[in-house]
């Protein structure tokens, strides 16, 4: 049974500009329709008003935390598209409406259906938030690179706008859940879409004002290359879905990987291991042996590959690992992913003073790989996985094939603490309740050490704003649990379990949040809001941001301070 926290493939940067039509035109295979009628477009927002009022679990959640009535939304809404007269004024209406739900989880994905025969517009150049600037960390075309762009240069206007007024824009087309995870659509600069209104180019050539380290300006010409989104349109769930196949999908972690915003997000090897970290601290790569393998029944050939590496920092030794993402798209099959991180970690545990799991850019994946996973370090039974589910049939539908799933018979332990679930949010939505009080998702309050192997020295886990959905639900059971200590940024604030539906007409795919999750506290009072990981995060017991010149030196700076704080910890 696998519960999807969120699901990224990492796909390497510039791959993804599909069907690239520099000179116009578009794909032979694009079939271009008609624009949606007024009638169709007010039919699938309504689908979308309809699956937030049915399905969408954190709705009050949201109310009362930007003081907004959902139905005012709605309203303002319909009177937006009243006078869009075309289908990318009308998706335009969909995703502000959509924004104002601040959730990162929630999307939606358009078909390219427009005459226009491309529905993007970028430029191979990245830019990230270093001390609220943008600055560009990544170029994918050699020729920009040759204009005098570099790495490390901070924007200043693009054709006349700044990063900071773009920004405001961004905001207003996609939710990111908290303000530091907000500043990362930077990466939007230079990723336009058709519907983002006056943002979409219309001139075929960008004037970008730079600004160098040494203080000077630098003003180039850069060229918006057309391109299609490599989104899919999956068909609505129909019927109860698969435990196997239940999505607590991050779209938008997916959207930024896609479209050439973080070709990190979810890389296998950690963000900061430039050649002058690699020189500063002489990080020595590991894995484990044939014999450790075996004895967590993995072969040398074809066992997941995990980064390792041991490092030495004021005399101490310091074994560092990488967890990249908890889905079978970056590991198959939990049982010999966790295999895998069992053999590392049991193998270097007698010559590491202490662990640093490097949980960065961490885009999620499904709740038995970080619950299991957190096992890892737990040293006695603590604190598991909650959720307050949106009482809708759906739920209680989906709890009670799963149980039929688990079990025909209905009579495993499993199967009843799933019928049990069912029960209880049946109870709520006949008393009319719009939500649950948090429940264990799978009938377990309490979680306890793994069976076959716990790490038992001191963990410092790295986390920041984008480790998001299960790379905001590890890094919540381990401090629930006081099994390791936190350092970095606040994470992301993805909390719920995510399903999508198509809309009928547009063929739009919408993700919608569908419960609100927290670490269980105990019998004792009720949760409040700042209890759940929406939109909050998990608050490191260390606070530390990159910084600007600690990127132009190469993360030497970030390095040496997770070193610092993490041989603290050692007795």
């Amino acid at each position: 049974m696998k519960i999807a926290v969120a699901v990224v493939a990492s796909l390497s940067l510039f791959t993804l500009v599909a069907y690239q039509a520099c000179g116009g035109g578009s794909p032979k295979s694009q079939v271009q329709l008609r624009d949606l009628t007024p009638d169709e477009a007010r039919a699938d927002f309504q689908q979308i008003v309809e699956g937030i009022r049915n399905l969408y679990g954190p709705l009050e959640f949201k109310e009362r935390r930007y003081n907004y009535k959902f139905e005012d939304l709605v309203s303002k809404s319909l009177e937006e598209l009243k006078s869009a007269k075309t289908d990318v004024e009308v998706f335009g209406v969909y995703a502000r409406f959509l924004a104002k739900l601040d959730d990162g989880h929630v999307s939606i994905r358009f078909p390219t259906r427009s005459t226009l025969g491309y529905n993007r517009v970028t430029i191979p150049v990245i830019a990230e938030p270093l001390d609220g600037k943008a600055i560009v960390t990544q170029i994918g075309d050699p020729t920009i690179a040759d204009l005098g762009v570099g790495i490390g240069d901070e924007i200043v206007s693009v054709d006349g706008k700044t990063p900071a007024e773009l920004l405001t824009a961004f905001v207003g087309l996609e939710g990111m859940a908290n303000d530091a995870s907000r500043q990362h659509l930077f990466f939007r600069i230079f990723n336009r879409r058709n519907f983002s209104g006056e943002l979409f180019p219309t001139a075929s050539d960008a004037t970008v004002v730079l600004r160098k380290p040494d203080g000077a300006e630098l003003q180039v010409v850069l060229t918006w290359r057309r391109t299609n989104d490599l989104g899919r349109v999956v068909s609505g769930a129909g019927g109860p879905a698969s435990l196997s196949q239940t999505s607590l999908v991050a779209p938008l972690a997916a959207e930024i990987n896609e479209t050439a915003g973080l070709a990190k997000i979810g890389s296998p090897t950690p963000f900061f291991l430039t050649p002058q970290a690699r020189q500063a601290f002489q990080f020595s790569e590991v894995k484990p042996s044939a014999e450790m393998l075996a004895k967590y029944s993995l072969k040398e050939r074809g066992a997941p590959k995990i980064y390792a590496s041991l490092f030495r920092h004021e005399n101490k030794t310091i074994l560092l690992v990488r967890q990249p993402g908890y889905s079978p798209e970056t590991f198959p099959e939990v049982a010999r992913y966790l295999n895998a991180y069992r053999a590392i970690l049991d193998q270097y545990e007698s010559v590491a003073d202490v662990l640093v799991i490097d949980q960065t850019l961490n885009p999620g994946g499904y709740l038995d790989y970080c619950q299991g996973f957190a096992q890892l370090f737990l040293k006695e039974s603590g604190p598991g996985f909650m959720q307050a589910f949106n009482t809708d049939r759906k739920w209680i539908q989906d709890y009670r094939a799963w149980a039929q799933e688990i079990d025909t018979n209905l009579s495993s332990e499993a199967s009843l603490r799933m019928l049990s679930n069912s029960e209880r949010i049946e109870r709520d939505y006949d008393s009319g309740l719009s939500i649950t009080d948090p429940i264990p998702f799978y009938g377990q309050l309490m979680i306890g050490p793994d069976k076959s192997y716990t790490w038992k020295k001191p963990v410092l886990v790295l986390a920041d704003e984008l480790a998001g959905s299960c790379g905001d639900v590890f890094p919540m059971l381990v401090k629930a649990n006081g099994a390791a200590t936190l350092f970095g940024e606040r994470t992301w604030g993805l909390g719920g379990n995510v399903e999508s539906f198509t809309l009928n007409y547009s063929l739009a795919q919408v993700s919608l949040t569908r419960g609100l999750f927290a670490a269980y506290k105990g019998s004792a009072g009720s949760y409040d809001d700042a209890l759940f990981v929406e939109n909050n995060g998990v608050t490191p017991d260390i606070p530390h941001q990159r910084t600007l010149e600690d990127f132009r030196k190469g993360y030497v700076d970030y390095v040496k301070a997770f070193s610092d704080a993490a041989i603290k910890l050692v007795p």
